[in-house]
């Protein structure tokens, strides 16, 4: 099955209710990818959990702005995300 939109609904079901605190929890490195023009989360807002992460975490976790991208079609970034990732 090939997800095509997402309801708010969908999106409410998946929202974590302490994400700071979750964020500042984790112990390996994360990698950020949103879309420039994700249409249900801010890049903006996204960058400040970024910045929560604890330093031991940070130095190896990233964040990357797809340009032009909205919130499904960042998964046809591949060559961008897997760069990241090699």
């Amino acid at each position: 099955m090939l997800i095509t939109g997402i309801s708010p609904e969908m999106a409410q079901a998946l929202t974590p209710s302490s994400p700071a605190e979750q964020i500042r929890a984790l112990k390996a490195p994360v990698h950020f990818f949103i879309g420039e023009k994700d249409q249900l989360i801010d890049p903006h807002k996204l960058m400040v959990y970024y910045e929560e992460l604890k330093p031991s975490t940070k130095a190896d976790s990233s964040f990357t702005e797809i340009p032009g991208a909205d919130h499904l079609s960042i998964l046809g970034a591949g060559t961008t995300i897997s760069r990241k990732i090699d």
